[in-house]
Parts: structure tokens; sequence; C-alpha cells
């Protein structure tokens, strides 16, 4: 396969998100009315590829890059209906293991329509990806594999095989529930992105402050970058340099920010495929992910751009 046509693989979670629109987040014991209902496919991976899938549709045609995803699926009608999203979306599916007789996780969210603030109850009892479920793809046809923080003691097993194969694909991860497990992970991207609640978790106040404090704990080389909401972003380059991007918020105020740390980081891989530097690349991230906060889900995003 020739370089320039190997594809983005995401390696993470995918479920059923369960969406209720509220004018305002309920007290507790309160009884509210829900403005909308909503089903849509959700988790960290399946919503990058969502907007990678649409940045690479812009391209020339021998620009386009393919993307995938790898996870875990159950059966029943959630995961008909999220397969069916996947399709629509041209995100390839076929490598993920399937466990039938289990449901697929979900997630019920709270949208608050006054801010665009979301909160989330996630519940699973479906498997984490192994690395067997990893180690049979063909490295080759990817030259970007990015991995969501989840279960570390696999995710170490699936990155260290990328190394010992001949393949050299650039390796991401993404470090942002508050669990100090995933801190082994710091050490293996050669992209880190790092989340202001994982952030925040170790203490830090700022994401100059997270890009120093884990330059440390990172890979020799590797790039660090740290979202934090309407303060922007900042990336720390191979030699130790910050470059930072202003938040770009949407004309006309927050409406759904579900998502939009998966739509930031989709934006920076995006530009980094193509070679791009960091701090654009990292502007492009923040402006994407402004647009995806002014709108309800991920469709259309780059209608605006």
């Amino acid at each position: 396969m020739a370089a320039d046509t190997k594809g983005a693989l995401c390696v993470g979670l995918v479920c059923l998100d369960i969406i209720y629109s509220v004018d305002h987040y309920p007290k507790e014991d309160e009884d509210i009315r829900a403005s909308g209902q909503k089903w849509a496919k959700g988790g960290n991976a399946a919503n990058t590829l969502s907007v990678l899938v649409q940045l690479e549709k812009t391209q020339e045609e021998g620009e386009k890059r393919p993307c995938e995803l790898l996870s875990t699926l159950g059966g029943g009608i959630e995961t008909d209906y999220v397969l069916a999203e996947l399709d629509e979306s041209r995100i390839d599916h076929a490598h993920c293991r399937v466990y039938s007789s289990q449901k697929l996780p979900t997630s019920f969210v709270l949208l608050n329509t006054s801010n665009g603030s979301r909160t989330i109850i996630h519940h699973r009892n479906l498997p984490e990806l192994k690395f067997e479920d990893f180690k049979s793809l063909d490295l080759s046809k990817y030259n970007w594999i990015h991995f969501e923080g989840r279960n570390p003691d696999e995710t170490v097993a699936m990155v260290r095989h990328i190394r010992q194969s001949p393949y050299s694909p650039v390796v991401s991860i993404e470090l942002e529930k508050k669990r100090p497990e995933l801190l082994v992970l710091a050490g293996l991207a050669d992209v880190l992105f790092l989340s202001k609640e994982h952030a925040s978790y170790h203490g830090y106040q700022s994401p100059e402050e997270t890009c120093l404090k884990f330059r440390d704990k990172a890979k020799e080389n590797a790039i660090l970058i740290c979202a934090w909401g309407e303060r922007g972003a900042v990336a720390m380059d191979a030699t130790g340099e910050l470059c930072k991007s202003d938040a770009f918020p949407p004309p006309g105020g927050l409406v759904d920010t579900l998502g939009a740390g998966d739509t930031f980081n989709a934006g920076v891989i995006h530009k980094l495929m193509r070679g791009v530097p960091l701090h654009e690349a990292i502007v492009f991230g923040c402006k994407i992910a402004g647009i995806k906060c002014g709108r309800e889900g991920f469709y259309n995003l780059t209608d605006d751009l």
C-alpha cells in the first residue's frame, strides 16, 4: 500500500449515547421534562473518527485517508443502530470484536440547552479490548494509530507490538479520565493528548504547567498537547518549545459540548498526518472544536471551516 493511502486507526470505545435535552440541570429528587431525546453513536474513539472522516472527505481524491475503528461490540438493536451510523459515515469496523450475547455500553447524557454542558452516566458490562484482538491487524495499512487511554495493560502490549513490527505508524494516546493507572501510557506515545480533567487530577492548574510537568513522564521527543476548554490549547514540541492557541467560541453561544475534546483531537491528528506545523494543527483543532460546540452532534462540521 502506498504511503499516501495509509489510514488512521482509532482504538477505544464505541457506545450508544441516549441524549436528553433539558433547560437546566435537575436538582436531586426533581422531576423535570426533557425538550428532546435522541440516540447517537458515542465513545471517544468513535467520536474522534466521526470528525476525522469528515475532514478526510474535504481532501483531494488522492489525499483522502481511510478511517477505521477497533473496539468491542455487543448484540441487539443498540449495536445495530451504532453499526448503521458507522457505515453511513464510512468508518471501517470490520476488525471489531463482537460479543453477540452481551449489550453495547450505554451513556445516558443530560444536555443542558441553557449553557451547552453535558452530564454523562455511563454503563458497561462488555469486556474491554484485548491484545489478542489487536495483534492480527495488518499494521502496514496505517500511518497513524490513536489509542483512547482505557485498559493500560492491554494497551501497553498493543503499543509494544507496534514498536516491534517492521512498520512505524505514529502512535498517539489520549489520557482523559481521572485514573492513576493510565499514567503508564504517557511514556509510550509519539503524540500525547492530555485532558483538563486528567491534568487537574494530578494537581496541574494550566495547560502550560501540564505540558511542562508531563515532559519527564513522556517518551523522548514526544509531542504533548493539552486542551483546556475556554482557555484554548497548549502544545510542546520535541525540543520542549511551547505554542498556544486561543479557543474559538461559537458566535451563537454554546449549544452542545459533548465530544468537544474528541473533535479537537481529530482536528489535530488530521493536520499532523499531513505534516502541518504543530501550532497550526492545534489552532485548527480549537477551531473545529468551537464549531462543534455551536451545534448539536457531529454532522456537517466542515461546512463552516
